[in-house]
Order: C-alpha cells, then sequence, then structure tokens
C-alpha cells in the first residue's frame, strides 16, 4: 500500500474506531460491560490496523487470551505496544491522569477503555485500587506497564508503586516481554530504532507518520512468567522487571 493511501485508511480506521467507542459509551450502561465492549472493540479495530501497518507479531501469549482476571505487565517501548497486545489480548490498560488530561493520547485511551490512576496521591491510589480489584473480579483483564514512560530501547525500574493493587491479594500476574526485533527486514539498531520507539519529547503526530513508512515491522510478545501470592509491592516490582529483563536480554 502506497504511503499516501496508507494515512488515510489508518486515519479513517481511527476515526471509526473512535466513533465506534462513543457509540458503546452511550448503549452500555453497565460499567463493566461498557469496559468489556470497549476492549473486545479496542482488539477488532487493533488487528485491523496491525494487518494493514504489515506488524508480524510473533508471540506466545495467544494461548492466554481467554484467562480471565489476570493483571498482565510489560516494559514499555512505544505507543505501538498498546496496538499489538491489544491486538493479541482483549485487555483494559492501566494508565496514569497524565494521559487521561492529555488532549490526543487521553481520547484514545478513554475510546479503548483504559483504567486511570493517581499514582502519586497515595489516598487517591487506594480508592483507584479499589477500582481496579472491582474490575479484576468482573472477569476481566488489565494491563500496566509499572515503568510508567516509554524508552530508547532500554528498561526502567519499575515502579512500586503501580504494585500496590497485589499487595497482600491473590491476583494473578504474567509478565510479557516487549521486543522490537526487525523494521523492513533490518535488525532494529540506533540508526532506525526511533522509527518504533517513542520517547522525550518526541511529538506523537510526527512519529507516527514516520512510523507509517514502514513497510514491514517484527514484534515479539512474550510471556515471562507469572508470579502469584506475593506480598510487598517492591517485591513484586522487582521479581516482575527480573522476569521480563531476563527475556529482553536474550
Amino acid at each position: 500500500m502506497k504511503y499516501p493511501i496508507k494515512i488515510i485508511v489508518v486515519l479513517s480506521i481511527l476515526i471509526l474506531f473512535l466513533i465506534s467507542a462513543s457509540i458503546i459509551s452511550v448503549t452500555a450502561k453497565d460499567k463493566y460491560k461498557k469496559i468489556n465492549r470497549k476492549i473486545r472493540n479496542t482488539s477488532i479495530f487493533a488487528r485491523l490496523l496491525v494487518k494493514i501497518c504489515n506488524i508480524n507479531i510473533i508471540s506466545d501469549i495467544k494461548k492466554l487470551k481467554n484467562d480471565n482476571a489476570n493483571l498482565f505487565v510489560s516494559n514499555h517501548l512505544s505507543y505501538l505496544d498498546i496496538l499489538c497486545i491489544a491486538a493479541v489480548i482483549p485487555v483494559s490498560f492501566i494508565s496514569t491522569k497524565e494521559v487521561e488530561h492529555s488532549p490526543l493520547l487521553g481520547l484514545f485511551a478513554k475510546a479503548a477503555g483504559s483504567i486511570f490512576i493517581e499514582r502519586r496521591n497515595k489516598k487517591k491510589l487506594l480508592s483507584d485500587i479499589e477500582q481496579i480489584k472491582n474490575i479484576l473480579n468482573a472477569n476481566l483483564n488489565l494491563h500496566l506497564f509499572p515503568e510508567g514512560t516509554t524508552t530508547k530501547g532500554q528498561m526502567l525500574p519499575f515502579k512500586s508503586s503501580f504494585f500496590k493493587l497485589a499487595e497482600n491479594s491473590t491476583i494473578n500476574i504474567k509478565n510479557i516481554c516487549i521486543k522490537y526485533t526487525k523494521i523492513n527486514d533490518k535488525p532494529v539498531n540506533s540508526a532506525n530504532g526511533d522509527l518504533v520507539f517513542y520517547y522525550g519529547d518526541m511529538t506523537f503526530w510526527r512519529h507516527f507518520f514516520n512510523f507509517l513508512k514502514i513497510k514491514k515491522l517484527n514484534i515479539e510478545l512474550l510471556y515471562a512468567g507469572e508470579l502469584k501470592n506475593l506480598r510487598g509491592r517492591k517485591e513484586i516490582a522487582i521479581k516482575s522487571y527480573n522476569q521480563i529483563k531476563t527475556i529482553y536480554n536474550q
């Protein structure tokens, strides 16, 4: 597909996605049914975009997609992570209030059925955690990026505050390692990595249109292990980080 046509097709799909999400917001009255319908709607559009953008997802986590009420955790390299994960597993993403208040990313995050938390306010965080636990109890999957930001291909330490929701609980944590491996059949490196990695003061639309110039992208979503019945959030953060980091370095 030629670049100008690709832009038109992708933007049209994004607009249709926002319209369909708006319809769900109006027609679904029950809170959890609304979230469920939004994340499944997101998964449908994500698979469509992945196909149009010729993103080849190599994954061993597809077997987990019907394994409900889990907290999926992964490293975070780009907004493309969200697209690819949603294409494989219908899941609600846990994000921050900063993203919610972002004019553009916040719009798409809300349409995708994301859950927003205030990690910097301990009192508010505790309230948000109860909301998250209720979503898990409603048999819906959640996904967390505990680095709190995207990076230029490296892994940052996981912020333990995000794991407060799993502290002293029976929540199952399933870790996923995200690796971008090839761009146009060439290994991802310092020369071409900025076509997929999204970090620092990069602007979304400029990065996104440059990404659309890519003819083929290979990404791996690899199951890194499970954690359960752990007590302290710091212990959970370290063990989750180590499981993913081990796979990422291979």
